[in-house]
């Protein structure tokens, strides 16, 4: 299961860290991170990011939380299954 975020961040050090750091702290799996200017400007950054698991989860609505905490704006895009034949993720260097 994938689910896709879109979420916009002030301009200072550390703002893109502080918004993203749930997920690794309640062990979601990124897949995905692309930065886009907000009308051009370096006033903030929106980001579309995609990630293993499902909302309904524990963990990821905890890295969720944590994301809106953390940021100007969010909003899931949608939850998705993912393609049969995409590569597991290793675990600590093991192989799933």
């Amino acid at each position: 299961m994938l689910t896709t975020v879109l979420f916009a961040v002030e301009n200072r050090p550390g703002s893109l860290h502080d918004a993203i750091e749930g997920f690794g702290r309640h062990q979601v799996n990124l897949t995905r991170l692309e930065s886009y200017l907000v009308d051009g400007g370096f006033v903030a950054t929106r980001f579309l990011c995609e990630f293993e698991g499902d909302p309904r989860s524990t963990e990821v609505r905890s890295a969720v939380e944590h994301l809106s905490m953390n940021c100007t704006s969010s909003v899931i895009l949608g939850t998705y299954p993912a393609n049969p034949t995409r590569p597991q993720p290793s675990v600590r260097g093991m192989k799933a």
